[in-house]
């Protein structure tokens, strides 16, 4: 029995020895382990930093222009144009547009849409007008020989309707500036009869 208790006791002696002699090798990279953490957080904010500072590419001088067709300049004979002077297209008439949604969404053609419109509205006020006063007479084949606004409006903001999808049709094909000078041409003629109704109405009146 006391062998057995001696065996015993010997055996937890040098388990605690060994114990004690490994708990140094497994503390010693603790030192190594907490002294690496400052160097990589320091290259992480090097390289940040190194990222954030990066200058924008160079650009040489005149690039856009001298990328142009017409490196002359507007106002210039241009080679490209068969030596005619170019002009930029200030309000992108030619440039192609993939859908009829898209080309009429262009400053241009919503401005033209609604002088359009409004040019139209004062030649059938300007001729109710003066069909009204008995001072002029409808010579349109289409539209009512007698005062009647709702027949007006209808035939003319349908064939409004026609006119502006011819407008953005073009424009997506690249041939705005053509449109836009028919479209002007219409809105000089809407005018001219709409104020020379209204200005025979007036007359009559006075």
């Amino acid at each position: 029995m006391r062998i057995a208790i001696s065996a015993v006791l010997t055996l937890m002696s040098c388990v605690a020895v060994c114990s004690a002699q490994e708990t140094p090798f497994d503390l010693a990279p603790l030192p190594l382990e907490t002294n690496r953490a400052p160097s990589v957080l320091l290259l992480t904010e090097a390289q940040s930093n190194t990222h954030q500072e990066l200058p924008d590419a160079p650009r040489a001088k005149g690039f856009d222009k001298e990328a142009s067709p017409c490196p002359s300049g507007a106002g210039e004979p241009c080679a490209f144009l068969g030596g005619f002077r170019y002009y930029p297209d200030m309000l992108h008439s030619t440039e192609h547009d993939r859908t009829w949604a898209v080309a009429m969404k262009h400053p241009a053609e919503i401005v033209a849409a609604a002088v359009l419109v409004a040019a139209t509205a004062v030649d059938i006020e300007g001729t109710h007008a003066c069909l009204v006063a008995h001072t002029c007479r409808e010579i349109n084949p289409i539209m009512p020989k007698k005062p009647n606004r709702a027949w007006a409006y209808s035939v003319a903001m349908g064939i409004n309707g026609v006119g502006l999808y011819g407008l953005g049709s073009a424009k997506a094909d690249g041939k705005g500036n053509k449109v836009l000078f028919l479209t002007a041409v219409v809105v000089a003629v809407h005018l001219y009869f709409g104020f020379q109704g209204f200005a025979v109405a007036g007359h009559v009146r006075k």
